[in-house]
């Protein structure tokens, strides 16, 4: 699927740093008459003029949910149309608790699914009831993943299964929307970004993160990728090679 019209309206979770800003800085240059909603835990010290802040903490599914209709009764009220071309991608993550499994409590798992995977499938749900009523051109849902959600490391159980079960998501929505042509879902690894979550993990104790020292190495070498470029490989792709539905992509494999 190409997003190829000059007035998409992109949805971005976690829109206030990271990735999620890195797209709210890219869309603009990429589609000049996109219309961005960043949904985020605190507007007030958001500071990005061309993208319009929903207020809706992550921990809180139901608010999640709240955030992607309140969208849309914006929408609505303006010039939205059957026309238009959507694109949620779904970037707000959080690694939780790095311990050993066992020393994990069910607050721990239950605040690092729900941000990573609750609160994920509950805009995802509310994006294509809204978009069914309204109508679309295209709609296209982008899940961030991370090669944590494929590969296990001692120290992340709740961090590496929730991404697991975000991409298991993409590929059931992909399956059930395969007849619709206009309708496509992706998972995109972006790789180990220079974001705050990689100071964490560089911070960790080598007791409950063995595998500290190949991120601390990253680090040394700037191997780390700008949050900036991958936002803009991301975005690019929509308009030149597109997603195919149930793709699963690590952009590492592809710059």
């Amino acid at each position: 699927m190409f997003i190829t019209s000059q007035n998409p309206v992109f949805i971005i979770t976690g829109a206030s740093r990271g990735l999620g800003q890195g797209f709210t800085e890219v869309i603009p240059s990429i589609y000049p008459g996109a219309t961005v909603f960043g949904i985020l835990r605190d507007p007030v010290k958001f500071n990005q003029p061309k993208v319009i802040p929903i207020s809706a903490d992550l921990s809180d599914p139901l608010m999640a949910q709240r955030g992607v209709a309140e969208i849309f009764q914006q929408l609505n009220s303006g010039n939205a149309n059957s026309n238009l071309e959507f694109v949620l991608i779904n970037n707000a993550g959080i690694l939780g608790p790095i311990r050993k499994f066992k020393d994990l409590n069910p607050v721990d798992l239950e605040s690092v699914f729900n941000v990573n995977f609750i609160s994920a499938a509950a805009i995802s749900g509310e994006f294509l009831r809204q978009t069914d009523e309204l109508g679309y051109a295209n709609r296209l849902v982008i899940n961030i993943s991370s090669g944590g959600g494929k590969h296990p490391y001692s120290g992340w159980s709740s961090y590496c299964s929730s991404k697991a079960a975000l991409d298991m998501l993409t590929a059931v929505c992909a399956l059930e929307y395969k007849m619709d042509e206009k309708t496509a879902f992706a998972a995109v690894s972006p790789g180990v970004l220079n974001t705050a979550m990689q100071v964490t993990i560089r911070e960790s104790d080598m007791e409950d993160f063995p595998q500290r020292s190949r991120f601390i190495e990253l680090y040394q070498n700037d191997e780390l990728i700008d949050p900036n470029t991958a936002a803009k490989f991301i975005i690019e792709r929509c308009r030149t090679r597109g997603y195919k539905n149930g793709e699963e992509l690590d952009i590492r494999t592809l710059v």
